[in-house]
């Protein structure tokens, strides 16, 4: 843990934050319920990007695609 401070450090992140992050109970629920909530829609690898945190779009796609998926959860927010 102490090298990945130093790494967030060198990236220029405060250290002692990143250290009581790294182990909080606080910040492994958060983590637990990220990954809870990317098994709901549809995660199953890497990359993954995901829109207006509903729509995901799995593995390196063209642009075209990306710009879809983004058009789709914009529509899908103004319908809401």
């Amino acid at each position: 843990m102490d090298i990945l401070a130093d790494v967030a450090a060198d990236a220029g992140m405060d250290r002692d934050m990143v250290l009581k992050r790294l182990v909080s109970d606080e910040a492994k629920r958060e983590t637990s319920a990220e990954v809870a909530r990317a098994h709901e829609i549809g995660v199953t690898g890497v990359p993954c990007f995901i829109f207006d945190r509903k729509i995901a779009v799995m593995g390196a796609q063209p642009a075209q695609h990306l710009a879809e998926a983004m058009h789709e959860a914009l529509r899908q927010k103004m319908a809401a």
